[in-house]
């Protein structure tokens, strides 16, 4: 038996500064049909477009369409940056609120070249602010053929239903409901580190001689069922929920040239139990979270 104290996410984390979480989608409710679009000019011929159209097809059902993009040169060599986030989300309610169902879907890429640092020559010529480097392109850098990429895509439908709701009432601090509810969670993440040619030894000497399709990949599926109670006599909101995840993460190859292992992967399935308690006690608030996943997870070669 193995206890996961909560599921690993894909590292590399420094390439998901932009990337948009679960918690980061916004869903939107408009009396009329509404655009908003910013652009702006960055560093080096650097461009940011953010643009969200949304509308109410009724009082209840709201529809939400949204790009983010960013491309950039950098003041350096090897340094363009380009980054792509859409978002596709809907929000619908029932008259009497009893039903309500939500979800997105995104795609979001992240491209950059990489330049290994400054050599050690152009990094004396920066420390020295020597006058013929004062144009930054001009320093040279460790690499000048690699990129890297990092790509995400994830679908998300969260919807409830009240079972007792005939006393859900906001003016009503004494009111109590019981709320059942799903929450389903598909979401691949891969990252490639991409050299062309191996005629630089930065990292040392190659092992292979193509070094190109070595990708990290990750995904994953959770299928959440919860019971929701809220009320005065737990002091606010309390749920229990069981969860069904299903889970992969390795990479295509892993190449050791002590041993004959070339692919290596962790997969498998996991039920887990928890529960959530929000609680408020005059001005004091309390935010509780507790679960426990008992399984079995298998290692893949």
């Amino acid at each position: 038996m193995i206890i996961f104290t909560g599921f690993r996410d894909l590292g590399f984390t420094a390439k998901q500064v932009s990337y948009l979480d679960i918690d980061d989608i916004k869903y939107y409710e408009v009396p009329t049909p509404t655009t908003e679009i910013l652009y702006r000019t960055g560093l080096q011929q650097g461009q940011v477009l953010d643009a969200l159209f949304t509308l109410n097809f009724s009082k209840r059902l709201n529809v939400s369409l949204s790009y983010k993009g960013l491309r950039s040169l950098g003041a350096y060599r090897q340094a363009l940056v380009s980054n792509g986030n859409f978002r596709g989300a809907f929000h619908y309610t029932t008259k009497q609120n009893q039903y309500e169902i939500r979800g997105h879907l995104t795609t979001q890429d992240f491209y950059h070249q990489e330049n290994g640092g400054l050599t050690t020559a152009s990094l004396e010529n920066f420390i020295t602010d020597d006058e013929n480097f004062q144009t930054r392109a001009r320093l040279d850098v460790n690499l000048t053929n690699s990129e890297s990429e990092f790509d995400g895509n994830r679908v998300y439908v969260e919807h409830s239903y009240k079972l007792i709701s005939s006393k859900d009432s906001v003016n009503n601090k004494d009111f109590s409901n019981l709320k059942i509810g799903h929450v389903f969670t598909n979401e691949n993440k891969s990252y490639e580190f991409i050299q062309n040619t191996l005629t630089e030894d930065f990292f040392g000497s190659a092992s292979s001689s193509n070094p190109d399709d070595k990708k990290a990949i990750s995904k994953l599926t959770n299928n959440q069922l919860n019971l929701e109670f809220n009320s005065k006599y737990v002091l606010g909101k309390f749920k229990a929920k069981a969860e069904l995840t299903n889970y992969s993460y390795g990479y295509d190859t892993i190449l050791n040239s002590n041993s004959n292992i070339n692919k290596l992967k962790i997969e498998g399935n996991a039920i887990s139990f928890g529960a959530d308690w929000n609680a408020k006690i005059k001005n004091f608030k309390l935010n509780a979270d507790a679960s426990i996943t008992p399984g079995n997870g298998r290692l893949s070669r």
